[in-house]
């Protein structure tokens, strides 16, 4: 059976240094967050399922394919616009900063 001294103490300091010394390039500093970020997001839904939705004049899909999506959109104006056959269209213009948006509508027959 091998036997082994316990440290003394100032062995203990010494491996301790060590390890610092060692792990200190190791460390990196974390990276800065931007407290407002360029872009936010809009979630849209909406009822009819096969309505088309545009944001800023950009075919998105139907209402069933971007339904429980985020989109993420630069801060500022933007427009959404939702279009079925035999419905009255939607639009709705957003303004983008802090926080995100969600636009929810039905639309309503002709």
């Amino acid at each position: 059976m091998l036997r082994t001294r316990p440290l003394s103490r100032s062995r203990w300091t010494l491996a301790l240094l060590a390890v610092l010394t060692m792990t200190a390039g190791c460390a990196t500093a974390a990276p800065e967050v931007a407290t407002q970020p360029e872009h936010m997001f809009i979630t849209i839904d909406a009822s009819p399922a096969d309505a088309y939705v545009y944001l800023d004049g950009r075919p998105l899909g139907s209402a069933r394919e971007v339904m429980a999506r985020a989109f993420f959109v630069p801060r500022g104006s933007h427009t959404v616009v939702i279009v079925a056959p035999g419905f009255r269209p939607y639009r709705q213009d957003l303004v983008v900063e802090t926080t995100p948006q969600f636009v929810r509508t039905v639309l309503l027959p002709k």
